[in-house]
């Protein structure tokens, strides 16, 4: 991971630099190429970069930047996996799946917000080949970390997040270029593999074989 860097946020915000690491450089995937890794994960908060319903736009400095630092390790010969990271972090912010399980219509406007959003992102990257790899979110749960509300609403949070992984793949499909065949990440709640096992839905795909399961293994926690 890119850590501390396109995920950091502060009051709803998110910066390079808030959580107190310098801007990213090419450097930056030289080294981690050099050390021995082939792939490097952008995790990429948006908030604070969106505009208002129903376009979304995403403020345009904040994507060319995320896009030049793609470009890093294009440039560096790693594969990348970008994504939406702290949107929904413990469903605090608009990503939000503890509400969206009990309110139909926040769950509608939050797919089109996500269908609205990644059109754009794959929009950017429609001329990047297979070293690019989209997720969709990465640790969505209500704030329990998989222990919570999800254990007892009849699998609601379940079924909001398998709709919006297939919001995720529809637009980025729909974006065409190399996007129609791209590999997407598609996570899990909380991206745990116990609880994918009875509850997870692999979205439908225009493409063949080109999505595969993002886990966050953490087991034992210790």
């Amino acid at each position: 991971n890119l850590g501390n860097q396109f995920d950091a946020h502060n009051n709803g915000v998110s910066g390079e630099t808030v959580w107190g690491n310098p801007k990213a450089s090419p450097q930056t995937f030289t080294k981690v190429k050099a050390a021995g890794f082939s792939t490097v994960r952008i995790p990429v908060t948006w908030m604070g970069h969106i505009g208002e319903a129903p376009d979304y736009k995403i403020s345009e400095a904040w994507l060319d930047r995320v896009a030049e630092v793609v470009g890093y390790a294009e440039n560096a010969g790693l594969f990348v996996i970008l994504n939406m990271h702290h949107d929904g972090a413990d469903s605090n912010h608009w990503l939000d799946i503890k509400t969206a399980a009990k309110n139909p219509e926040v769950h509608e406007q939050i797919k089109e917000q996500i269908a609205a959003m990644w059109s754009q992102i794959a929009d950017k990257f429609q001329d990047k080949g297979d070293f690019l790899i989209f997720e969709a979110f990465n640790e969505i749960h209500d704030g329990g970390w998989g222990w919570g509300s999800n254990r007892n609403d009849g699998g609601k949070q379940y079924r909001c997040l398998n709709e919006w992984n297939q919001a995720f793949v529809n637009a980025v499909r729909a974006a065409g270029g190399e996007n129609t065949s791209r590999i997407l990440g598609i996570p899990e709640y909380c991206t745990n593999v116990d609880i994918a096992i009875e509850t997870f839905v692999m979205p439908e795909d225009s493409a063949k074989d080109r999505l595969m399961v993002s886990v966050h293994c953490y087991d034992p926690y210790d």
